[in-house]
């Protein structure tokens, strides 16, 4: 709620940093579905999770400056494309604040945010805010763009797992079934003794309920 405090009649503003947290939050679920499925242990999930999102927070790159390896990792954290979103949309080139000696054209007082010490820090670390004569500085596509296509990454994942799953399920169905054909061949083959017609009937049963399953299984997927 901070960075819409005094932005009264910045609907654009208002508008950019919604969809920022919006897209934030639906990474990070994806995210969350990702290592659920990966790891299906709720406690070992859980700690991961934490890992997980505690990394990518640092390695965003506004608590500290970090090394160029780990400095790597931010482009793959929706929080470092969000932040940077929303200081985007948060801060003008025309914005200024107070200061000993000011700019001539603003004020006596009164300096470019640009060359404020928080703002130079940013921008050393990656985070381009306020900057004059850059025409990204004011925009934020980039970063919506980025959490789409992570967000797009993550779900991709899950569908190639499900996939995986479903198509193993189907093959395992299918080698049961098999079998359940071999069965009455077996049967129409051999006059089968009183011993392998009782072991026989056992099976056929066992058969059925397989095929009866399967058909229940069906059936419940297409509802």
């Amino acid at each position: 709620a901070y960075p819409l405090a005094g932005m009264s009649g910045r609907v654009d503003a208002c508008f950019k940093i919604s969809i920022l947290l919006m897209m934030n939050n639906l990474c990070y679920v994806a995210i969350g579905s990702v290592l659920g499925i990966i790891f299906p242990s709720v406690p070992l999930g859980m700690n991961v999770s934490t890992i997980v999102s505690q990394t990518s927070l640092v390695a965003a790159g506004f608590y500290t400056t970090l090394p160029p390896v780990i400095n790597l990792i931010r482009y793959i954290s929706p929080v470092f494309w969000t932040f940077s979103g929303i200081l985007k949309s948060v801060y003008r080139t025309s914005d200024t604040y107070q200061c000993r000696k000011g700019e001539s054209d603003v004020g006596a007082n009164e300096c470019y945010i640009e060359y404020n010490m928080g703002i130079d820090l940013m921008k050393r670390r990656g985070i381009n805010v306020a900057t004059f004569n850059d025409q990204e500085t004011n925009s934020v596509a980039l970063e919506i763009f980025m959490l789409v296509v992570l967000y797009i990454a993550m779900n991709l994942m899950i569908m190639v797992y499900l996939l995986h799953a479903v198509r193993k399920q189907k093959d395992a169905s299918s080698e049961e079934t098999g079998d359940c054909q071999n069965v009455d061949f077996e049967r129409a083959e051999v006059a089968p003794s009183a011993e392998a017609t009782a072991h026989t009937t056992i099976t056929e049963s066992s058969c059925r309920a397989l095929v009866a399953q399967n058909i229940v299984g069906i059936l419940s997927e297409n509802d």
